[in-house]
């Protein structure tokens, strides 16, 4: 599964080459991805946020488009916004469009979004803008330590609980995304 940076990564550049493309049309090649693409047909991308490991795409429409690629999903756009593209990483498992294609994004200008998931885990969800922060998979992430973590909030998280502290530390319902700094815990690697 990604990581915040990882995450926080794909959010910076989807941001960097989606915004200001139209949504022309969408393609839906697997029935577990089942959204009214009628809601955001016509959007025009204002920009990108995340939250946690959920990636989401503002529209001028009021819609926004949420993703959680969870193991192996990913986006791949190309288009004008992207000069020079080359040959397509060896990480893009089949090409594009290709058979782990799941959903193509047709932008207007020429641009194409593709989201491609091999062990098809991740999900995509449309929704109101207006409803993105209590949407409930948002709702419950704890706060982040770089934006809404105060040692205050931290001290009162681990009074607050009998759990070991690793445990509550990677608990994304209590601390999101703090699990990032725990990895070398995880694999043996203690300094």
């Amino acid at each position: 599964m990604p990581e915040l940076p990882e995450v926080e990564t794909m959010k910076l550049q989807l941001g960097k080459f989606l915004t200001g493309h139209i949504i022309e049309n969408i393609e839906i090649r697997s029935p577990k991805f089942e959204f009214d693409t009628k809601k955001i047909i016509g959007g025009k991308v204002l920009g990108t946020r995340r939250f946690g490991k959920v990636s989401v795409i503002d529209l001028s429409n009021g819609y926004s488009i949420l993703t959680h690629v969870k193991l192996t999903g990913q986006y791949i756009y190309r288009g004008p916004n992207l000069k020079n593209p080359g040959a397509l990483s060896k990480k893009v498992t089949g090409g594009i469009p290709g058979p782990h294609t799941l959903v193509i994004f047709n932008l207007d200008k020429g641009g194409e979004l593709y989201y491609n998931d091999v062990r098809r885990f991740g999900w995509i969800r449309v929704i109101k803008t207006s409803e993105v922060e209590t949407e409930p998979f948002i709702k419950k992430l704890g706060p982040e330590p770089f934006r809404d973590l105060t040692l205050s909030i931290f001290k009162n998280i681990i009074a607050n609980s009998k759990r070991p502290i690793k445990i509550v530390l990677m608990d994304q319902e209590k601390m999101g995304e703090l699990g990032i700094f725990m990895q070398p815990m995880r694999f043996g690697l203690q300094k």
